[in-house]
C-alpha cells in the first residue's frame, strides 16, 4: 500500500514543486510588500483575482479540448464548472466593461454585482450584513466549492488507492481523478491561509486581510490548473490527439 502512495508522489513531483513555490510567492506579499500595496491587491480586477479567473479559464479550455478528443463526459462537466468559476470571479467582465447590474439581479444580489455567487441564498452573508448559520450555510458557494475540492481532490483519490473495488469502479466510468499528492494541497493551502490570518498584525484595514482570501482562491485555481494539465499530458501519453 505504501508503494502506491510513493508512486503517486513520484509522479507528481514537478507539480508539487510548482504549487509550493506558488504558495510561498503568493503569501510572501505580506512580508515583502507595503500595507498599501497589499490592500490594493484585494481590489476588483487586481493581480490575484485576475489570476484566479485566468487559471480557471485555461483549465476550462484544456478540459474542453480533452472532451473533444476523448468524448469523456466528465471532461465537459469539469470544463463548464471552471468556465463558470472564471466568469464568476470577474463578475462576467462587469468591472472591465463597465455595464450595470440588471434590476432583477440587483434586488437579490448582496453586493449588487452581475454574478450568481453573491445572490443572497448563495452568499456567505445576508442583506443586513449578518453571517449565515446552521443549514443556511449548506448553500453557500464558498462552502460548496471547498466541499468539491475536498471530495474530488482528496477523498476520491484516497479511496482509489485504498480500495481496489472503488478504483475499478472509477476506472469503469472513466472519471478522471487527480493524484492524491496534488489534491492534498487543497487542504495545505487552507491551513496556510488560516495560519497567515492568525499571525498577521492586528488593527489594519479589513482589505489588508481580504487579500489573503484572494490568494487562497488563486492557489486553489492554480492547483486545478495543474490537475487539468496533468490530464492533458496523460491523454497525450495514451495516444489521444488533443487539439
Amino acid at each position: 500500500m505504501f508503494k502506491k502512495y510513493q508512486n503517486d508522489f513520484n509522479q507528481s513531483k514537478g507539480y508539487i514543486l510548482l504549487i509550493v513555490l506558488a504558495i510561498i510567492a503568493s503569501y510572501g506579499v505580506y512580508k515583502y510588500c507595503s500595507v498599501s500595496l497589499i490592500i490594493r491587491l484585494s481590489e476588483e480586477n487586481a493581480l490575484f483575482e485576475l489570476s484566479t479567473a485566468l487559471f480557471f479559464f485555461i483549465s476550462s479550455v484544456i478540459l474542453f479540448l480533452l472532451f473533444r478528443s476523448t468524448k469523456n463526459i466528465f471532461f465537459i462537466l469539469l470544463s463548464v464548472i471552471f468556465f463558470v468559476g472564471a466568469g464568476e470571479e470577474i463578475n462576467w467582465g462587469q468591472h472591465l466593461m463597465h455595464f450595470s447590474t440588471p434590476n432583477y439581479l440587483n434586488k437579490i444580489n448582496v453586493q449588487n454585482e452581475f454574478n450568481f455567487h453573491n445572490i443572497e441564498i448563495f452568499n456567505t452573508g445576508n442583506f443586513d450584513g449578518s453571517k449565515k448559520s446552521g443549514l443556511e450555510r449548506l448553500l453557500e458557494i464558498n462552502f460548496l466549492f471547498r466541499l468539491f475540492c475536498l471530495f474530488y481532490g482528496i477523498v476520491i483519490p484516497f479511496l482509489i488507492i485504498q480500495s481496489k473495488t472503488i478504483s475499478n469502479f472509477i476506472h469503469k466510468i472513466k472519471m478522471p481523478t487527480p493524484k492524491l499528492s496534488i489534491g492534498v494541497f487543497f487542504i495545505i493551502n487552507w491551513f496556510v491561509y488560516k495560519l497567515v490570518l492568525m499571525i498577521l498584525p492586528k488593527g489594519n484595514n479589513i482589505y489588508y486581510y481580504l487579500t489573503a482570501s484572494e490568494i487562497f482562491e488563486c492557489i486553489q485555481a492554480f492547483i486545478f490548473l495543474c490537475i487539468s494539465y496533468e490530464y492533458y499530458r496523460n491523454n497525450l501519453k495514451n495516444g489521444h490527439d488533443v487539439r
